[in-house]
């Protein structure tokens, strides 16, 4: 299928698969305090943690899986 050749679609699924295949997101779901610019979630779950950093301002955003960056 030609679409799922697209960059934008391989990453999507590649962020489904990070979803569906970590153990974090079984767990708890914390909002972080931030201010306006800025969102922080953190799920863990039995020592297994990720975490989604977003800027705003910058338009960018890290993800990372028991402190080490991933990239989809």
């Amino acid at each position: 299928m030609w679409l799922i050749r697209r960059p934008v679609v391989a990453s999507l699924f590649a962020l489904m698969r990070f979803r569906n295949e970590t153990k974090a997101f079984s767990g708890s779901f914390d909002l972080q305090e931030c201010d306006d610019a800025h969102l922080v979630i953190r799920r863990e779950c039995g020592g297994d943690e990720a975490v989604l950093r977003a800027d705003f301002v910058n338009k960018s955003f890290e993800i990372t899986h028991n402190g080490r960056q991933i990239s989809l």
